[in-house]
């Protein structure tokens, strides 16, 4: 009987971090849609894909922006992030990718554009 009031437990623990994680994923796209220089943001999968304003986007050093989002991305389960081309998606709805930056959890993060 203990063993399943345990397993009870950690399963009802295991559904409650979920339904949290997913809030939490909410309030942290909505307070990234209110930065200037983003249009768009959402999680697809293990990916946080950003949309930067077009007007902004070949002035942002996508870098270094990718780089001070991915701790807080990897504390909403997503390993990457990604940054796509809006001007393009805007012009001719072609998905083209500005820059990636996978996330580790050392900080130490490797870049591929």
């Amino acid at each position: 009987m203990l063993k399943v009031l345990r397993l009870f437990l950690l399963l009802a623990s295991f559904s409650c971090s979920a339904a949290y994680a997913g809030e939490s994923r909410e309030v942290f796209l909505d307070a990234l849609k209110e930065v200037s220089v983003i249009d768009d943001a959402e999680f697809k999968g293990e990916a946080l894909v950003i949309w930067p304003k077009p007007s902004q986007q070949d002035l942002l050093d996508l870098e270094q922006l990718s780089q001070t989002l991915c701790d807080e991305a990897l504390s909403h389960q997503a390993l990457v992030v990604w940054f796509m081309d809006s001007i393009a998606f805007r012009s001719s709805g072609d998905m083209k990718l500005l820059h990636s930056q996978i996330c580790l959890p050392s900080q130490a993060t490797a870049s591929i554009r």
